[in-house]
C-alpha cells in the first residue's frame, strides 16, 4: 500500500536529478514563484491523495496509486539499464517499460488539468447549444418544471438562458476523481511507445532538466493540415521525448534507433529544456541552482497546457475550472 503521500512525478525519475548542493537534494522551479527551493527526492512533487479516490462515505480509495507504485517497480530495473544504453528488446521488459512512460503521459497534473477543462467545457457547450435553439430550450424548461413541480416566470426563462449563454459568468468544480479518466489513454500509448524505435542521447555540452509533465513531443517535419492536427503519437514524423537524468535522454520515433549512445549536440539540449518548461504545469527540476533556469521558469509562467474546443457554436468564454482536493460528502 503506498499511503496517502502520493508523488505527481516519480520518486525514482527525481532521484536521478538530485544534485550535490545539497546532497540528495532536486531544485524545484516554480512558476509562480521568484525563488527557487530545494528539497529531497522524497519532499519534492509531492500532493496528498493525488491519486485517490473519494468514496461516498468520505474515505479514500488509494488502488490507483497502488497500481502506479507496481509499474514503478517493475519499471525501476529497466530505467537503470537504459540510462546506460542498454535498449530493451521487443519483450516484456520494453512492455513494462512502455506502461511506465504512458502512466507517466497521462498521470501529471497538467494532463488532469486539461480533463478536467474538457469535461467541463463539454457540459458548457451542450448548454449553450440548448440555450440557442428555442425548441430545444423550451424543452430543458419543461423537464426541470416537472422535476421541480413548479412554473417558471419569463423573467425567470430569460435569466436562465442568459445563464447558459455565457459560461464565463460562473466556475465549474470538477470532482478529482473525474480526471483520471485521462489515465485510460494510457494502455493505447503504452502499445504505440512499444512499436517505436527507442535511442539514448548524452548531452554533449549542458544538461537536461526534467518537469511535472516530462513526456515530450514534437514534430520533425511541419505539418501539411492544421486543421486535423499534427496526428499525435502515431504520425510518422513524431518525437517522443523522456529525460532519463541532467546528461542523458531517452528519444523515441518511427524512423531510426541508435545503437549505444548518441552525442547530443547543446542546441539540441536547450530545445528540449525550452519545451519541457513550454509544456510544464507549473514546475522544473533540476539537480542545480542556476539563473539560467530562473529565466526560463518565468518566461513560460503562462504557458501552461490547455484543452482547446475549436469550431462550431461555442460560447465566446468558457467557465473557471476548479478540481477540489476534496468533496464534499453526506457523512456524518
Amino acid at each position: 500500500m503506498a499511503g496517502k503521500k502520493h508523488h505527481i512525478i516519480p520518486q525514482m525519475h527525481l532521484r536521478h536529478f538530485a544534485g550535490h548542493s545539497p546532497k540528495g537534494h532536486v531544485w524545484t522551479y516554480d512558476t509562480k514563484s521568484n525563488e527557487p527551493r530545494s528539497a529531497t527526492t522524497e519532499n519534492t512533487a509531492v500532493e496528498t491523495h493525488f491519486y485517490s479516490v473519494q468514496m461516498e462515505d468520505g474515505s479514500m480509495n488509494t488502488l490507483m496509486d497502488d497500481y502506479i507504485t507496481d509499474v514503478e517497480a517493475k519499471a525501476a530495473p529497466i530505467y537503470r539499464n537504459i540510462l546506460d544504453g542498454k535498449i530493451p528488446d521487443k519483450d516484456q521488459k520494453k512492455a513494462d517499460f512502455s506502461t511506465f512512460l504512458a502512466i507517466m503521459y497521462f498521470r501529471t497534473t497538467a494532463m488532469r488539468k486539461m480533463s478536467a477543462e474538457l469535461y467541463a467545457d463539454i457540459i458548457a457547450l451542450k448548454a449553450h447549444v440548448t440555450a440557442t435553439d428555442d425548441r430545444a430550450f423550451e424543452a430543458s424548461i419543461r423537464d426541470f418544471e416537472k422535476e421541480e413541480g413548479r412554473k417558471l416566470s419569463e423573467e425567470q426563462k430569460n435569466k436562465a438562458r442568459e445563464q447558459l449563454l455565457n459560461s464565463s459568468g460562473y466556475s465549474v468544480d470538477v470532482p478529482k476523481e473525474q480526471t483520471l479518466i485521462a489515465m485510460e489513454g494510457a494502455d493505447k500509448l503504452a502499445k504505440l511507445l512499444f512499436e517505436m524505435k527507442w535511442s539514448v542521447g548524452q548531452a554533449k555540452n549542458h544538461f537536461f532538466i526534467t518537469s511535472d509533465n516530462p513526456i515530450s513531443r514534437r514534430m520533425t517535419a511541419k505539418v501539411k493540415n492544421k486543421f486535423f492536427g499534427d496526428g499525435g503519437f502515431q504520425h510518422k514524423d513524431i518525437e517522443v521525448t523522456f529525460p532519463l537524468s541532467p546528461k542523458r535522454i531517452l528519444i523515441m520515433n518511427w524512423k531510426t534507433s541508435f545503437n549505444g549512445i548518441l552525442e547530443i549536440p547543446r542546441d539540441y539540449v536547450y530545445a528540449e529544456n525550452e519545451q519541457r518548461a513550454a509544456n510544464s504545469d507549473t514546475c522544473l527540476y533540476s539537480h542545480v541552482k542556476h539563473k539560467k533556469l530562473m529565466a526560463l521558469a518565468r518566461k513560460h509562467q503562462d504557458n501552461r497546457p490547455k484543452m482547446i474546443i475549436s469550431g462550431g457554436i461555442q460560447p465566446n468564454k468558457f467557465a473557471d475550472v476548479r478540481v477540489p482536493r476534496k468533496w464534499k460528502t453526506n457523512s456524518t
